[in-house]
């Protein structure tokens, strides 16, 4: 097992993992304000 490329492998798997979850966080918000607004 070549060490660099697991590694960098591993680097590109948690970006992706931290920019899903960074999405469905502005997600919820939106959605969270979208049904504030319409309450209203």
């Amino acid at each position: 097992l070549d060490l660099k490329s697991h590694d960098v492998i591993y680097a590109e798997e948690e970006a992706t993992v931290l920019a899903t979850t960074h999405f469905l966080k502005i997600s919820r918000y939106i959605n969270g304000k979208a049904s504030v607004s319409l309450n209203q």
